[in-house]
């Protein structure tokens, strides 16, 4: 049986992205996925890949680069949905912590709670 494996790199629709939230964004993944965080990601075959934030699930790894754009970078066939399903995950957490930190800046207190259709965001003042 022959094995495709390599490190995917997918990049995100957010534009100008702040590099202290996507940490956060993604340290709240690592806690949600009871992972280890790393700075690289690797293949099936131990090619390896320096990434701003990465996290280390079992014997799987999948990251961050932060640049003008978000980059994720994993082995999507070790990964399998898990991928997908983590970059979703990462703009929703991405998006609240966002919109909380300029609810804040506004002077409103903002409780956030994750719901099963995504994530709520409460502010008043």
């Amino acid at each position: 049986m022959v094995r495709i494996s390599q490190i995917s790199i997918v990049r995100l629709e957010i534009k100008n992205p702040n590099k202290e939230i996507a940490g956060k964004a993604f340290q709240k993944l690592i806690e949600l996925h009871s992972g280890v965080f790393t700075r690289e990601v690797y293949d099936y075959y131990g090619k390896k890949q320096k990434v701003d934030f990465g996290m280390k699930i079992g014997n799987k790894t999948i990251g961050i680069r932060v640049t003008d754009k978000i980059e994720f970078l994993g082995d999507e066939f070790l990964l399998k949905s898990l991928f997908r399903g983590i970059m979703e995950e990462f703009n929703e957490i991405y998006a609240a912590i966002s919109i909380s930190e300029i609810l804040r800046s506004f002077g409103y207190k903002v409780n956030t709670r994750k719901m099963e259709e995504g994530i709520y965001i409460e502010a008043e003042r």
